[in-house]
């Protein structure tokens, strides 16, 4: 008899209650594969902040305790994915978390959400372009869509490179049997 072993994924990224993006979207696509999303959140929203008014609670503090619950217990993860990361220290956070969880048949995705329609968010800094430069290292798959950011606004040539690179290779994942 075969022994199941369900995916799991860590999810890193924010929860907003109302509208289809972070973990909202992303845990019933992944039940929908069979595939269990567990959730490292970022921030809780009341909606996402495309709305003129939202309520936000910021979750770095809480982020190292409840990472290192899991630590503790000797968790282990298929997949380790970080979505939006509002701050230098999160960004570390995150590297620091695929350091310690990821094995060699660990997939790492990284997807930098540092802006919309061709714009840097207002709040990502140099810095912390330059650490997300760093995180996106630590990929094996990194979905960028050109679309998100302007690349003179603090991502090199280099980075696009890595991105074409990990897009592709994200494609060769889906066929290697990573998922069901």
């Amino acid at each position: 008899m075969t022994q199941y072993h369900q995916k799991k994924i860590a999810m890193i990224n924010d929860l907003s209650g109302y509208g289809r993006c972070s973990i909202t979207a992303a845990l019933p696509v992944l039940a929908a594969l069979k595939i269990q999303c567990c959730p490292v959140p970022t921030s809780v929203l009341s909606n996402h902040t495309g709305f003129p008014v939202y309520f936000f609670d910021d979750y770095t503090d809480k982020m190292e305790p409840y990472i290192e619950k899991w630590k503790e217990l000797g968790l282990s993860f298929d997949g380790i994915v970080s979505g939006f990361l509002g701050s230098e220290r999160q960004i570390q956070i995150v590297k620091d978390m695929i350091t310690e969880f990821k094995k060699p048949e660990t997939k790492v995705i990284v997807d930098p959400i540092m802006g919309d329609h061709g714009e840097t968010y207002a709040t990502y800094t140099e810095t912390m372009c330059r650490k997300m430069r760093e995180l996106a290292e630590m990929a094996d798959i990194f979905p960028i869509f050109a679309r998100r950011i302007r690349f003179q606004k603090g991502l090199s040539f280099t980075i696009l490179c890595v991105a074409f690179g990990k897009a592709v290779g994200s494609l060769i994942y889906y066929y290697n049997g990573w998922l069901p």
